[in-house]
C-alpha cells in the first residue's frame, strides 16, 4: 500500500468532516427568505421600494422592489437574499409619477399599476412591521386609502 496515501488519508478526512459542520464556512447571521406582493386598494403597486429594518435597531436592513405584478423578494446584500430573523418595521415607499410620466407610460402601454400612488403614511416607521422567521415565508401587503 502506498504510505503517502495512508497518511493523507487522515487529514482528508478532518477537512471533510469541518466542511460538513453546519455554520462551517458561512458567514453572517441567519437569514429567512421573504417574498410576497403588494397591493393597494385591490391592485398590485408596480415600482415600490420594500425596506426590513430590525426592530432592536441592530443588524441590517434588506430591502426590494415590486414587479408589474405587485411581486417581491428581499435581498440582505446585492447578491444575497434574505432578512434577520426577528421583528422588522416595514416602510413601502413608491416614487411618484407625474402627469407628464403617466402619459408616457400609458402610450408605452405599461400595467396602469405603474401609477398607483400609495399615501405617504406608508414611507414611516410605525404603519407596518413583520416578523421574519427561519425558511421561507410569503408576507403579503394589503395597501388602503
Amino acid at each position: 500500500m502506498n504510505s503517502k496515501l495512508i497518511s493523507w488519508t487522515p487529514r482528508c478526512l478532518v477537512l471533510l468532516a469541518l466542511a460538513l459542520v453546519p455554520g462551517c464556512g458561512s458567514s453572517g447571521p441567519e437569514l429567512g427568505y421573504v417574498t410576497g406582493t403588494v397591493t393597494f386598494d385591490g391592485k398590485p403597486v408596480n415600482g415600490a421600494t420594500l425596506i426590513f429594518s430590525p426592530q432592536d435597531g441592530k443588524g441590517t436592513t434588506s430591502s426590494g422592489q415590486t414587479d408589474a405584478d405587485g411581486h417581491y423578494k428581499l435581498m440582505f446584500t446585492f447578491q444575497k437574499e434574505g432578512v434577520m430573523l426577528g421583528k422588522h418595521d416595514v416602510k413601502i415607499e413608491k416614487a411618484v409619477m407625474g402627469a407628464e410620466e403617466v402619459a408616457e407610460a400609458k402610450r408605452l402601454g405599461l400595467p396602469a399599476s405603474d401609477a398607483v400612488r400609495i399615501p405617504s403614511k406608508y414611507g414611516k416607521v410605525g404603519q407596518l412591521s413583520a416578523e421574519v422567521k427561519p425558511g421561507t415565508q410569503t408576507i403579503d401587503f394589503a395597501l388602503v386609502k
